[in-house]
């Protein structure tokens, strides 16, 4: 699931060509916050399947660190973690350290980080990135880390207004419900305060807390409670991949004509490693059927293994899945040749290696177009599932009488799956011209 993982011990010389003319097809993200906020540990839970307990043992990240997540389908993106210890300055700072001049400043390449002295220029950063994630610990002092956020988002406003700012207010498994909600209005307002401070004008932040703003000039900014000790943390990065998607206003409206031909309350598109909803209705989610979908593929899955036979065309299967990439093989199976490796032979071996890890499930043999499951829920209520493909599962949630006209909802699935597909093979064919160009 992590396609490689690099750490920058000085960036100013970027990526190799490959991966620079993959970069633009990838939506960046910034994952940052202050140190032992929970950002390390964030990732390895959601895409290596690391228990939460674990993740106390995980050592703080001492380096900008990028990783490219990939599972085929439209989850393809890139991570980079800028750890809370390191100092960043703007470009202007950075030019009077160094003595540039503007001309040299503006020939560096927007692909290419500028450090010096142990910190990161957060405007190149910002430049190229479209959406910051920002960890505050609500379980510390969360002052400092607000000061840092409103730098974050003052540079953000001047160098690249379409940022979307994705505020994760962390740790909160330990609080009430009325702590976590007095919480989130805090830090939204001491947020607010301080842009409003700097001679930003209001309307230009969100109202609440628990609303998006409206104002197209505005700041795109959200707050969520999250946690790596429940489904939250999911829930919240799903919200933050939908919006990067440029197929999600697609995949919106055809679980949206399902919903209305099927009788079906709601309906959710899972990456069946990641537990990342790529796509979902636009009724508001139920955060307790969220957590039911999530709990199916776990079970799904394990019951799979446990029972489950692997069809005897496996291969055929792999090579007729319309975005399986053959390439990255020795990337799903989690190795490396030494000659593949750029970094190994090099002085600085153990600190700047690129690996590459995976999830324990192998969701070819698992996971096929045979695997569906309908559970009854108390109250009423069943949840169905069907594969998509590979690595996508349908989730519906809906009233069990429902169920009654299935013959009806399976058709309708089956008409669904082949637009997905569909929209699958045209993206990958933009992808592939665009590599080609």
């Amino acid at each position: 699931m992590v396609d490689t993982t690099s750490p920058h011990a000085n960036d100013t010389s970027g990526e190799n060509n490959n991966d620079s003319s993959m970069a633009f097809m990838r939506p960046r993200i910034l994952l940052t916050g202050l140190r032992r906020s929970g950002k390390t540990s964030i990732q390895r839970v959601i895409f290596t399947k690391m228990q939460p307990s674990q993740t106390q043992f995980l050592e703080s990240t001492p380096q900008l660190v990028t990783n490219h997540f990939s599972c085929g389908s439209f989850i393809n993106f890139q991570v980079q973690e800028l750890p809370g210890q390191l100092h960043v300055f703007p470009s202007s700072q950075s030019s009077s350290v160094t003595g540039e001049t503007n001309e040299q400043s503006s020939s560096y390449d927007d692909d290419a980080t500028h450090m010096l002295g142990s910190g990161y220029d957060i405007e190149r950063l910002l430049k190229r990135c479209h959406a910051v994630v920002y960890i505050i610990d609500a379980q510390d002092d969360y002052s400092e880390s607000i000061a840092r956020l409103n730098m974050i988002i003052q540079l953000g406003c001047t160098v690249n207004p379409k940022i979307r700012y994705e505020v994760f207010i962390h740790k909160v498994d330990q609080l009430s419900e009325e702590a976590k909600a007095d919480t989130q209005r805090d830090i939204h307002n001491q947020v607010r305060d301080r842009f409003t401070d700097t001679g930003n004008e209001l309307d230009h932040w969100p109202s609440t807390p628990f609303s998006s703003n409206a104002n197209p000039r505005g700041v795109l900014i959200n707050f969520h409670l999250t946690s790596i000790y429940d489904h939250s943390i999911f829930e919240a990065f799903s919200k933050v991949i939908q919006k990067l998607l440029p197929q999600f206003g697609h995949l919106e409206y055809l679980l949206n004509y399902l919903l209305s031909a099927s009788n079906i309350e709601q309906a959710f598109l899972f990456d069946i490693q990641t537990k990342i909803s790529i796509a979902t209705d636009s009724t508001p989610t139920d955060m307790q059927m969220y957590e039911l979908c999530c709990d199916m593929i776990d079970l799904l899955i394990n019951m799979s293994e446990i029972y489950g036979q692997p069809s005897g065309n496996d291969g055929d299967e792999i090579e007729n899945d319309v975005d399986y990439d053959p390439t990255n093989e020795h990337e799903m199976n989690g190795t490396h040749s030494a000659a593949e490796d750029p970094y190994q032979n090099g002085p600085r071996a153990i600190e700047q290696q690129c690996y590459s890890e995976t999830t324990d499930e192998p969701a070819f043999n698992v996971f096929d177009s045979m695997s569906s499951s309908v559970i009854k829920l108390t109250g009423g209520r069943a949840l169905y599932l069907k594969e998509i493909n590979h690595h996508l599962a349908l989730i519906c949630v809906l009233r069990e009488e429902a169920l009654a006209k299935q013959a009806i909802i399976d058709y309708n699935v089956k008409q669904l799956k082949d637009s997905i597909l569909k929209l699958f093979r045209l993206n990958q064919e933009i992808t592939e011209s665009s590599m080609t160009s």
